[in-house]
């Protein structure tokens, strides 16, 4: 299709915020307009580049393959237009949005604040898994790379993951072996493989005569303090407490297939900012991994 024949960006933007939505009654109320009206620019845009975005029911309408190739290059397309001409008016708003998996946004990113040499206020979210950029209005997001990840979206590999059985040192010195008694294996809910797959790898027998399951890393690490028994986790998440010598790793740490990545809106060589806040977090990540990854078994990037 030639686009000249699309004379505004209305009938676009209208079927962006209905896909967005899950529908047109939802994208009237957004955008101020009669369920009609959306309908009526949709029907037009479907005809105009000769093929069916929406599969209508009476019940419901649903995207359909390409509708939702083409929601997903709109997406791109309307924020970086958004970008550009806030930039241009000088109205860009000064705000660098941060989003990071809890358990590292805790432990690792937190104290690496300040984390830019500018003038923009900082927010950061605690999430993990798939990143809405638009949505959420995230500029970069520290990620593993445990879900499916657009190729179009900029990407910078930090490191590989490891992962290793951690305890506090008085359970460890309950008796001469290196595992203990270790009556307890302790699990996060976040990763309820992470126990199976390093025994896999390791080829080791499970030590632990009973599990304890916890909502999330935070909770399992102040478990493995308290000495409520062996958590399998990452040094990553724990190097203050590995330094300090309230946890402690008798088998130390090897990778588990996934790494770190640094996912942004836009290439990182685009914002300043950006570069330097995921170099500081590179540098700090390549530190930890050369500290505790067995040797030869790790890969630092970069």
């Amino acid at each position: 299709m030639d686009s000249r024949r699309l004379r505004t960006l209305n009938p676009l933007r209208t079927f962006l915020v209905a896909a967005r939505e899950g529908g047109f009654a939802a994208a009237a109320d957004r955008l101020a307009l009669t369920h009609a009206a959306v309908s009526k620019q949709i029907s037009g845009l479907e005809q105009d580049l000769g093929a069916r975005l929406f599969e209508r029911s009476p019940r419901a309408v649903r995207l359909t393959a390409e509708g939702r190739e083409l929601h997903r290059r709109l997406e791109s397309v309307f924020a970086d237009l958004d970008v550009a001409l806030g930039r241009f008016s000088g109205t860009a708003p000064r705000c660098l949005t941060i989003s990071c998996e809890p358990t590292l946004c805790a432990k690792l990113l937190i104290p690496l604040m300040p984390l830019t040499d500018d003038d923009r206020q900082v927010q950061i979210l605690a999430a993990g898994g798939p990143v809405d950029f638009v949505r959420h209005g995230v500029d970069v997001a520290f990620r593993r790379d445990d879900f499916p990840i657009d190729a179009d979206v900029p990407a910078r590999v930090l490191v590989d993951e490891l992962t290793g059985p951690v305890a506090s040192p008085a359970l460890l010195a309950e008796d001469g072996s290196r595992w203990a008694r270790a009556p307890t294996a302790v699990h996060a809910r976040t990763r309820p493989d992470a126990w199976s797959s390093w025994l896999h790898r390791t080829g080791l027998p499970n030590p632990a005569r009973r599990d304890a399951v916890y909502d999330n890393h935070l909770l399992a690490i102040q478990a493995a303090c308290a000495g409520q028994g062996v958590a399998m986790l990452s040094p990553f998440m724990i190097a203050d407490e590995l330094a300090d010598g309230r946890l402690a790793a008798p088998f130390g740490f090897t990778p588990d297939g996934s790494r770190y990545l640094a996912l942004s809106r836009v290439p990182l060589n685009a914002d300043p900012a950006l570069e330097a806040l995921v170099g500081r977090v590179h540098a700090r990540l390549r530190a930890i991994a050369c500290d505790h990854a067995a040797p030869g078994r790790a890969r630092v990037t970069g």
